[in-house]
């Protein structure tokens, strides 16, 4: 099957392969309960899923930079900042103290 697609390029001239049709779609985020027992394993979840983003975070950014240079690399700092944000977290923990669990707090 042949199809024609238009887009914005990135660099001129024409290009003849594969396309990869990405449907981006944001995920609706359930919103749960926390009882007042389970609000200190809901924030321990909340920082260990921060302290795995930042790991993984790293790990991109030491791939990108030996791959592409430490100009494209730069990006993944601006999302380690967000992730280092501790006025984000504290809001995200406060939500959290309010029985909303840690990912429709994030969410929110």
């Amino acid at each position: 099957m042949q199809a024609l697609l238009r887009g914005i390029p990135a660099s001129p001239g024409i290009v003849v392969g594969p396309v990869h049709i990405l449907r981006w779609e944001v995920p609706e985020v359930p919103s749960r309960v926390v009882a007042d027992a389970e609000i200190a394993d809901e924030l321990a979840r909340l920082h260990e899923a921060l302290a795995r983003a930042r790991e993984r975070l790293d790990l991109l950014a030491q791939r990108a930079e030996e791959k592409a240079g430490s100009t494209e690399a730069a990006i993944f700092a601006a999302q380690r900042a967000i992730l280092d944000d501790t006025a984000l977290a504290a809001g995200v923990e406060t939500l959290i103290r309010q029985h909303l669990a840690a990912e429709k707090a994030v969410d929110v």
